[in-house]
């Protein structure tokens, strides 16, 4: 899927359940530079971090990647500042409206794809506001 902001940048979505092989990839590209996030550990291969800086005068861009082999405590941090959120009354990530917009984001791309057209995000049939 590919998603237009207002101000004219574009991101691009890609999930696929077809990959034969557990593959997890990350990746932003901007005007000077990239980072790329690869792996989960496990199956997933090593979590690699991948850094790249566009040449103002042409030619490769310098790389710097950083390779993290440890155990991924991703999931207990996560939890750990949930519980933190919660403790203190304070708003945690990924909030249930965080959650709601990324549904309306899919529902989007599914309604897109059926009507062979562009919908809007900030239609009122599309996202319903609280």
């Amino acid at each position: 899927g590919l998603f237009r902001y207002k101000d004219g940048k574009v991101a691009s979505l890609h999930t696929s359940w077809t990959q034969w092989k557990n593959l997890f990839s990350f990746e932003v590209f901007g005007r000077t530079g990239s980072i790329t996030i690869e792996g989960l550990g496990g199956s997933y291969g090593t979590e690699r971090l991948i850094t790249a800086i566009r040449a103002s005068c042409g030619g490769p861009p310098r790389m710097e990647e950083q390779h993290y082999p440890g155990p991924d405590d991703s999931w207990k941090l996560e939890w750990d500042e949930f519980v933190r959120a919660i403790h203190d009354g304070r708003s945690y990530w990924g909030t249930p409206e965080d959650g709601v917009r990324a549904m309306a984001m899919i529902d989007a791309l599914y309604r897109s794809a059926r009507m062979g057209s562009v919908v809007r995000l900030d239609d009122p049939c599309v996202v319903a506001e609280p």
